[in-house]
């Protein structure tokens, strides 16, 4: 349940996964709202691996609730009353 004068949103992170490391493909803050979208992947580019290693997508996505309303340059974990409601990590290995 959400709280009393509370905003929600949703936080999504990325990385590739090879060689043992973790290799970040950026964060978003955004509303609670889930639209569709496509992500383009480039072997070889933006730290994908070449085409023939094996590597793993890893997409966390997390629901939470604070009191900053959302804004320009958001920072919903700045505030008094942040809490994660939900969260969960999706993985995929590409060969």
């Amino acid at each position: 349940m959400v709280g009393h004068k509370m905003v929600t949103g949703v936080m999504r992170e990325g990385a590739v996964i090879y060689d043992g490391l973790a290799h970040p493909r950026g964060m978003s803050w955004g509303g609670l709202v889930f639209e569709p979208s496509t992500n383009v992947l480039t072997f070889g580019q933006e730290g994908i691996p070449k085409a023939g290693r094996q590597f793993t997508l890893e997409h966390r996505v997390t629901i939470f609730e604070t009191d900053i309303p959302v804004q320009h340059m958001w920072s919903p974990q700045a505030g008094k009353h942040y809490r994660v409601l939900w969260t969960r990590t999706f993985r995929q290995t590409v060969q």
